[in-house]
């Protein structure tokens, strides 16, 4: 989510409603609510606080503590992090992968066994390459990831 300290400090202080050093999940989503994250155009649901939720809670233990929270909170924004991958194997610096930098991708991804490595790319570039062009632009990687 990527906050500055005094946005986590006021987001916190309004949250913690029992000063007790700890978020439920029920004063978490009361907090997004009141922020307007529940508003329903935001489609944030209860699904997604739950999510949310057990993210930020490293420990597991059914609350937040404003450790988990600040260090949850001061991560760059998973768009970011994302771009900056991107770019970082972006080679040839043209704004789109190709067929062997999308391979360096999925190999550094180490999410797949060897003899899935070309299957992987085979189906990424049939889900991702949106307009056919034989490369993955920033916006169709990020469609895919996201």
């Amino acid at each position: 989510m990527s906050l500055t300290q005094e946005q986590c400090e006021t987001f916190w202080n309004s949250a913690d409603k029992n000063g007790d050093g700890f978020l439920t999940i029920q004063e978490l989503a009361v907090a997004l609510s009141l922020r307007g994250y529940r508003d329903p155009r935001s489609k944030l649901t209860d699904k997604d606080i739950a999510f949310m939720f057990n993210s930020i809670d490293k420990s597991q233990d059914h609350k937040i503590s404003k450790a988990e929270f600040f260090d949850e909170m001061s991560k760059p924004l998973r768009s970011q992090t994302l771009e900056d991958t991107f770019t970082a194997f972006d080679k040839d610096g043209n704004g789109s992968l190709s067929r062997s930098e999308l391979e360096a991708v999925v190999r550094a991804s180490k999410c797949f066994k060897p003899e899935e490595i070309q299957a992987a790319i085979a189906e990424i570039f049939n889900t991702a390459d949106i307009n056919h062009d034989g490369s993955v632009s920033l916006e169709e990687f990020l469609s895919v990831v996201s």
